[in-house]
């Protein structure tokens, strides 16, 4: 509950009940509780030792209060704080039991933890507790002194019930240092009467000489007032120089001119305050802001010094860099504008791809310094082209520039006819297609023919409404552009005879060019003759009879003259689908001895040859599922090929079989708290049959045991609770479906927070 609910109905307590001969409590048995402040019978607990309420005071017996929020005791210990270390002490008779009970109250609710930490070897009778203390706070300086800088204190600690005679204790002192690197010190400590701490002061010498790390121990051993022996021992390491580590980045690259970034030096460790920080810019502070020089891609180093409260300087350097970030803009509608009016006044705008280092200056080359531009026009004469520019310039001084065209394009439209001015019908009652092709002036364009037909098509169908051989028809076609400007064409078509023919075909197969076509003639004056090609203006003929054979699949043209006229055609010969072997298997792994299952999902085949790699052989007419034995383990191919007369295809597929499961991950933490990561806890194993899966708790309770195909563990206890976070322990027992075994154990950690 530290420190926030200091001196609150959250107050957590301890305590440490003694009972036996001699002892006379209030509570069961007859014990007294020893949990107590020294000097007093008040217990331990929150609210009797603390700083207050969020460590601003009052102060209750905060003598024994240590704040722990910036973990002075490290990362090993994470409560914000406790009590220094206290001493129960009670007296008792020789040679009689005597029972202890310890017990811990979280009191009102289990939001926050409390804990009980007892120093090893700590727990005797008349035991001397030996200690060292620093004037310095830290995971190392009791221990651990650098000449001519700190100093530390051996302490021997008696039972308060030892207070009432005056004793003398020896030191026995060794070690690779000895006195002369030390002030003078003692080898013996007196305890008054009513003396029950006594104080040696070790001040390691400053010798200028480099001897790397040294220690010196004391040793005592004490007859305890029962007849039996008891001793401590302690070592202090000295060093020349305390090794200060601490955390500066590399490098740190500044993004834009107007940032000043803080340089921070973290984590200063492995050395005594206080710290003095001199940097390249003068400032004692840390952190320190750096001014950057405002130029893009500059870069320099840095540097800065520290000094510990030892005096010893340490030098460091950071490269900081400049790379002021761009801002890159596109223009709509685009960067070439097509003005087809002269009257027309134009717009466009800057569109940015992203708002970062804003706000943003534009200048456009007209004056214009908006990110829309309303007053782009080229008054010029048509086909002349008028450029304009643009700059972006962002928050960080990073100037983008990019152009724009305005293209004047003011001539009428040009009108073509396709297939031409002059085109003849072959058939009676026939009609053609012609297209008004049109290029220039400004779209849309509309279309006006002589046959009344009006709109934005620029297709027509021409037909022959007399019936009459060798009529001619004059037509003309009217184009209107988007200005106004217009232009017109002229042209004919003629009817010269009437001659139907129709053409049929048989597919080619895919893999051998046995394709057919032939024409049908109708209406035919006199003998016809026949002509086949790939082109329709008929070059290089293939044929000169009514059909082809052993053709591929492609466009064939054929045209067909009588005595009178002529009339053509095409056909497209198909391709009959192609053979595709496919073969398929669940799965491509296993174990054996198995048997595989296979599927055949080829297509356009009517036969089937299978080769299942392990010597067996097989074909078939259908689509039918087959299956082979695989006895050992290995790597086998299957392959499979398919037929269609000529044609075959081929397919195959590989498989592996294993002697045994295959245990392919073993995670070691279960976080049951529905956010889809580590919700629950399962082996990944390949290969096995059936798994067991037994977890136990650290007293060896069985919470879990299943034997399925892949047992999951939801974090409960078989009766549906969840489980209390810490360690388990698993074991695991995989078969496959040859019966091999295997099997593995392991720990896992649970954590419900």
């Amino acid at each position: 509950e530290y420190p926030e609910f200091s001196c609150s109905n959250f107050n957590d307590v301890f305590g440490f009940f003694i009972s036996g001969l001699g002892i006379s409590g209030s509570y069961s048995g007859g014990a007294k509780n020893i949990a107590l402040l020294p000097g007093s019978s008040t217990p331990v607990s929150i609210s009797n030792i603390n700083n207050g309420s969020f460590n601003v005071g009052p102060c209750q017996n905060c003598a024994y209060y240590v704040n722990n929020e910036n973990n002075i005791y490290g990362t090993s210990v994470v409560f914000d704080g406790m009590t220094t270390v206290l001493t129960a002490v009670s007296n008792l008779v020789c040679g009689q039991t005597y029972h202890i009970k310890i017990a811990i109250g979280d009191a009102f609710d289990s939001g926050y933890d409390s804990g009980v930490f007892l120093q090893a070897q700590s727990f005797s009778s008349n035991q001397l507790i030996l200690n060292s203390e620093s004037d310095f706070k830290g995971t190392f300086v009791d221990t651990l002194v650098q000449e001519g800088c700190t100093s530390t204190r051996v302490q021997l600690i008696r039972p308060t019930s030892a207070n009432g005679t005056q004793e003398t204790y020896h030191f026995d002192v060794t070690g690779t240092a000895d006195a002369s690197d030390f002030a003078p010190f003692a080898d013996s400590v007196v305890f008054n009467i009513g003396q029950d701490t006594a104080l040696i002061l070790l001040d390691p010498i400053s010798d200028a000489i480099t001897e790397g790390q040294e220690w010196i121990q004391f040793k005592y051993i004490n007859l305890t007032g029962c007849g039996s022996s008891s001793g401590d021992s302690i070592r202090i390491y000295v060093t020349d120089q305390y090794n200060l580590t601490y955390t500066l980045e590399d490098t740190t690259k500044i993004t834009c001119s107007t940032i000043n970034p803080n340089i921070e030096i973290l984590n200063l460790d492995n050395s005594v305050p206080p710290f003095v920080f001199l940097w390249e810019n003068t400032s004692n502070l840390n952190p320190t802001t750096f001014t950057n020089s405002g130029i893009n891609n500059d870069s320099t180093y840095f540097n800065v010094s520290i000094t510990d409260g030892c005096g010893w300087q340490y030098s460091d350097s950071i490269l900081i860099i400049n790379e002021f970030d761009t801002t890159h803009f596109t223009i709509l509608p685009n960067d070439t504008i097509i003005n087809t009016c002269p009257t027309n006044i134009l717009s466009a705008d800057i569109i940015t791809s992203n708002m970062n280092n804003s706000p943003f200056d534009y200048l456009w080359s007209n004056g214009e310094t908006s990110s829309s531009v309303t007053n782009l026009s080229n008054a010029g004469i048509d086909g002349s082209v008028v450029t304009y520019y643009v700059s972006l310039t962002n928050a960080c001084g990073i100037t983008s520039n990019d152009s724009i065209k305005i293209i004047n394009q003011f001539a009428p439209p040009s009108i073509n006819l396709s297939p031409g001015s002059s085109i003849i019908i072959p058939c009676l009652f026939d009609s053609t297609m012609v297209t008004a092709q049109t290029t220039g002036g400004t779209k849309p364009y509309t279309y006006t023919w002589s046959d009344g037909q009006t709109g934005t098509d620029s297709t027509n169908y021409l037909v022959d409404v007399s019936g009459i051989n060798n009529q001619t028809y004059n037509y003309t076609v009217d184009v209107l552009d988007a200005c106004g400007r217009t232009n017109s064409v002229s042209g004919s078509f003629q009817i010269v005879k009437t001659l139907a023919i129709s053409t049929n075909q048989t597919p080619t197969s895919n893999c051998v060019n046995d394709g057919t076509a032939n024409v049908s003639v109708i209406g035919e004056t006199g003998n016809s003759s026949y002509e086949w090609s790939l082109s329709s203006n008929f070059t290089n003929p293939i044929s000169q009879t009514s059909s082809i054979n052993n053709v591929g699949s492609n466009w064939y043209y054929v045209n067909v003259t009588d005595d009178v006229c002529n009339s053509i055609d095409s056909i497209f010969i198909a391709e009959k689908p192609s053979v595709k072997a496919n073969i398929n298997t669940t799965n491509l792994i296993g174990t054996s001895p198995i048997t595989f299952n296979f599927s055949n999902t080829s297509e356009n085949s009517t036969n089937y040859s299978w080769d299942f790699g392990n010597g067996e052989t097989k074909t078939s007419t259908d689509l039918t599922d087959q299956s082979s034995y695989y006895a050992n383990s290995g790597i086998y191919t299957i392959y499979l090929t398919a037929i269609n007369g000529p044609c075959s295809d081929i397919d195959s597929i590989t498989i592996q079989l294993f002697d045994q499961p295959i245990v392919m991950n073993v995670p070691n933490v279960l976080t049951p708290n529905n956010d889809g990561i580590n919700d629950t806890y399962f082996i990944v194993i390949l290969y096995a049959d059936e798994v067991e899966l037994i977890i136990t708790n650290r007293w060896g309770q069985v919470v879990f045991n299943k034997t399925s195909a892949n047992p999951i563990w939801d974090g409960k206890t078989e009766n549906g609770d969840v489980a209390l976070p810490g360690t388990y322990f698993y074991s695991f027992k995989a078969t496959a479906l040859n019966g091999v075994e295997i099997d593995g154990t392991g720990f896992l950690q649970l954590i419900t927070e």
